[in-house]
């Protein structure tokens, strides 16, 4: 694997910990403490992080052809 693919392959793995852990904030009662602006900013940025590691999933299986 090309040094490129490696560092796009971290990327993915490090934005999956990253919405996991996003997502099990929303699911807080500190989340629910928030305002409702705050809350659906942090909803619209983890719908964006789910969309971009999608994108990189895609990426990353172009690497294996």
């Amino acid at each position: 694997m090309k040094d490129y693919q490696k560092r796009v392959v971290q990327e993915g793995e490090e934005l999956s910990e990253k919405m996991q852990a996003l997502g099990r904030f929303i699911l807080t009662e500190k989340f629910d403490e928030l305002e409702g602006y705050d809350q659906d900013l942090l909803k619209r940025q983890l719908r964006h992080m789910i969309m971009y590691l999608n994108v990189l999933t895609k990426r990353i299986g172009r690497f294996k052809k």
